[in-house]
């Protein structure tokens, strides 16, 4: 993926998107808000839909974690530790995470806050770099996602890699690269697409056959 990958803490993720940064699922993000175990401030309607800044994101990760066995003040104590650092040192360059050493400490506890700040970390640039190689542009395709450089669709290249694999996809589209289906698949997820999913056959297969049976009356 592009080693120049930036982007900004302040940046509002949908929910499916924090979900995907995460890896904790949607059902679980809800609960979180709906339960007020996170703070009220990172939790943002607009225009009707529920939204988290990027920042929140470890916040999140901790909150379904070792958060949710801590009591409400100790574990609201410890996600301002992790607002503060996510706040001030989430928009970094790939290599970061391998130095983020953050903890929170009251009395005889001791609370490491290292996993939730690095998978973070590393989900978000994951789903910026997919955001970089899947683009929308009006004169190609209708503006339907495809692969930057390319009219190759990313939900169909997304659907055949969860269909059929992605050496199945890279002998199909041989232009492709392994980051260019790895960005399809992400993309697809964080942004899935309206309506029942559609079936995908590799370029090129036809019906080989058709045999007709009689049925008994």
């Amino acid at each position: 993926m592009p080693a120049a990958t930036r982007y900004s803490p302040r940046r509002n993720l949908s929910i499916r998107e924090a979900a995907l940064v995460t890896g904790v699922d949607v059902k679980r993000i809800h609960r979180l808000i709906d339960d007020r175990l996170l703070p009220k401030k990172v939790c943002r309607i607009i225009e009707g839909r529920r939204m988290l800044p990027a920042y929140a994101a470890p916040m999140v990760c901790f909150g379904a974690g070792d958060g949710a066995k801590l009591g409400k003040e100790l574990r609201l104590a410890a996600m301002r530790s992790l607002e503060k650092f996510a706040r001030e040192s989430l928009a970094v360059r790939p290599g970061a995470t391998d130095s983020v050493d953050l903890a929170y400490d009251e009395g005889n506890i001791h609370i490491d806050l290292s996993p939730a700040i690095k998978a973070s970390m590393e989900g978000l640039r994951r789903l910026e770099a997919a955001n970089e190689r899947i683009v929308s542009d009006p004169a190609i395709r209708g503006g339907l996602p495809t692969i930057r450089g390319t009219r190759i669709g990313g939900y169909e290249v997304a659907a055949m890699a969860k269909a059929h694999g992605a050496g199945e996809v890279l002998e199909a589209y041989p232009s492709l690269s392994a980051e260019d289906i790895d960005a399809a698949v992400i993309y697809s997820e964080a942004h899935p697409r309206a309506g029942r999913p559609r079936k995908v056959s590799p370029p090129g297969s036809r019906l080989r056959s058709v045999t007709k049976i009689a049925l008994d009356p």
